[in-house]
């Protein structure tokens, strides 16, 4: 039987910080909207929400853009932000953008401009591409239905698309229209709709693919990104913890070892002492305790 949960409160702490968060983003957000060139419009964009997220995780995650990798040199799609343990990956992987063994990857998030049909193919597509990893030699699971325990020790990725806005217009159904849309894109690309496990449009509301359901935030007066955020540290902090360490030596293959002639074997239980070097029970060391304690009889008379 599962564990009851501790009560939920609506904390004002918490609600004010996330909305001045949302609202820095936004303004990063129209800043970059100023600049011409589109490439260098949406890296922009890209880098306001990892700083976003840089400075309000926990210590320990590294948030990059890069690629993911498993040991069978499956390779995911670029992904505009990866988050992953550090102490995983190794120093040589380093770099931007950085390419990060897919035992280390918690969580990936596709940011868009506008939401738009062809949008959504290009997360979708991106989030199967993630999906093609084999962490542990395993796979990447969905999302744990409620109350199911997570000690079968399978790796979960909590994948995001993170939109700043939406060409669907605004409507008390927005919400549904959305889900719609984003259930047909998958079917028409035969790709399980829980592959992304949230669907956030920043001044619109979020969508949990996982299990079919939505949050208009212009009902509810709450921020999507908070919302978010939450449902997204919650999951780096249960992966983290259940998440085994990596070993690296399962990208290194099998070395060929050769045995070298002649090499003398030592064992565990053998003296390894140098041999010019008398024991302490040696007729050398007796003879020279005799003569020191010859030496100071004669000092004392």
């Amino acid at each position: 039987m599962p564990a009851s949960k501790a009560p939920r409160h609506d904390s004002q702490q918490l609600s004010s910080r996330m909305k001045e968060a949302s609202e820095q983003l936004t303004l990063d957000f129209r800043q970059a909207t100023a600049i011409s060139h589109s490439g260098e419009r949406g890296s922009r964009r890209e880098e306001s929400v990892r700083k976003f997220l840089a400075d309000r995780l926990p210590g320990g995650y590294a948030v990059k853009t890069g690629f993911a990798f498993d040991a069978r040199d499956t390779q995911s799609k670029q992904l505009d932000v990866l988050i992953y343990r550090v102490r995983d990956t190794p120093f040589l992987m380093a770099g931007d953008p950085a390419f990060v063994p897919c035992e280390s990857l918690l969580a990936a998030i596709e940011i868009k401009s506008t939401l738009t049909s062809d949008e959504v193919k290009d997360a979708l597509e991106i989030a199967q591409s993630v999906r093609a990893l084999r962490p542990f030699d395993r796979n990447f699971i969905n999302a744990r239905d409620r109350g199911k325990s997570a000690s079968d020790d399978l790796p979960r990725c909590f994948f995001s698309v993170f939109a700043f806005g939406t060409d669907l217009v605004e409507g008390h159904d927005w919400l549904v229209r959305e889900g719609a849309r984003f259930t047909r894109v998958a079917e028409n690309l035969s790709i399980p709709q829980q592959y992304v496990d949230r669907l956030l449009v920043m001044d619109r509301g979020i969508i949990n693919s996982a299990i079919g359901r939505g949050h208009d935030s212009a009902r509810s007066g709450r921020s999507a990104v908070q919302i978010w955020f939450v449902h997204l540290m919650n999951h780096l902090l249960r992966e983290d913890r259940r998440r085994k360490e990596i070993d690296i030596d399962i990208y290194m293959g099998r070395d060929r070892w050769t045995s070298l002639p002649d090499w003398k074997e030592v064992r565990a239980d053998t003296d390894s002492r140098p041999e010019s070097l008398p024991s302490a029970k040696s007729p050398a060391r007796t003879r020279i305790r005799r003569i020191t304690r010859r030496s100071n009889s004669q000092n004392l008379r």
